[in-house]
């Protein structure tokens, strides 16, 4: 079988420009440059995530949803994070080190003010805040706790 060398060269192209494009599989991947990309993110609080995730190995879905979750706890309650652009650096089997991109909307922090207790002097125990933290902190985990100490009680 004989192919023409026309067809033979439009083949070579498409598979040239198919690898330099950013990768969009959802593999595992490891971490080597993660920029984020926004015009409302501290400076101070864009590098504390750079520093978290840069190196480590993970799906794109879940990195995206760690950034989100990261921001969240650093006080942006309404963060939006895009889906990741990816390049492949250097790759081996279904892993490879990758350069992540994402576009982040961080919107406003927010801050804890005061909370009030009316229950007991040792629920403050179980909700250990003061008005330093960024909100949301991990309510659920602590409300799991005073719940469990309540019910150990009746």
């Amino acid at each position: 079988m004989r192919v023409a060398p026309i067809a033979l060269l439009s083949i070579v192209a498409i598979v040239a420009a198919a690898q330099d494009q950013p990768a969009t599989l959802s593999g595992i991947r490891r971490i080597h440059t993660l920029t984020l990309v926004s015009n409302d993110l501290r400076g101070t609080d864009r590098d504390r995530i750079v520093r978290a995730f840069q190196g480590g190995t993970y799906s794109v879905d879940e990195l995206a949803e760690r950034v989100r979750d990261k921001l969240r706890e650093r006080g942006y309650a309404l963060v939006e994070v895009d889906t990741p652009q990816i390049t492949c650096v250097r790759s081996a089997q279904s892993k490879c080190d990758a350069d992540v991109r994402l576009m982040v909307r961080a919107g406003d922090q927010y801050r804890l003010g005061e909370i009030a207790f009316t229950l007991s002097p040792a629920t403050r125990f179980f909700l250990p805040i003061n008005s330093a933290h960024n909100f949301p902190f991990n309510v659920e985990r602590s409300l799991t706790q005073l719940q469990s100490a309540k019910d150990s009680k009746t």
